[in-house]
């Protein structure tokens, strides 16, 4: 475990995510099995795999795809890949966007300053279950479906999917 928490701080302070609004690449790390998930919006582009992603050049790793945000203008939501959605404005604690029904699991509504658990289901399709606060965006998440690998994934850039400007 010491390995892997020294292999996750030195792997963060590699990258070069930024910050701030416009942040162009997002990256989750799945500790126990040494798995990652990078979401670059400098081309549109998902992978997902082992360390070696973190140093490929951008759409060039073997398991991905690209990524389609819907066209909502009330919601931040992915429609491929990581089926999840939050409402840009607001504080409900149920909502529905195109096929997915998301609902906050516990603690207050959506907020800035507090980290809540959602559930996002896409009909047969399944779950996404993560944490998400306004000022950090999508903290982890995990995939709930019969055929999803089901390990936790967490943020390892400083802010992460749908954080706000």
């Amino acid at each position: 475990m010491k390995l892997m928490t020294a292999l996750m701080l030195s792997l963060t302070s590699c990258l070069s995510v930024p910050a701030a609004e416009g942040q162009n690449v997002i990256t989750y790390a799945e500790t126990e099995h040494n798995r990652f998930e990078v979401f670059d919006f400098r081309i549109g582009w998902f992978s997902t795999g082992g360390s070696a992603i973190l140093a490929a050049p951008p759409g060039t790793t073997e398991f991905g795809g690209p990524l389609d945000l819907c066209k909502d203008s009330d919601y931040h939501c992915f429609t491929s890949g990581l089926h999840l959605a939050v409402p840009k404005t607001g504080s409900p604690r149920a909502w529905s966007v195109g096929r997915m029904d998301c609902s906050v699991l516990d603690g207050p509504s959506i907020s800035t300053d507090n980290l809540v658990r959602v559930r996002c289901r896409r009909g047969n399709i399944g779950s996404v279950e993560f944490s998400y606060s306004r000022e950090r965006g999508v903290v982890s998440y995990r995939r709930l479906c019969s055929d999803c690998y089901l390990g936790e994934f967490r943020l390892i850039s400083e802010r992460g999917l749908f954080a706000d400007p």
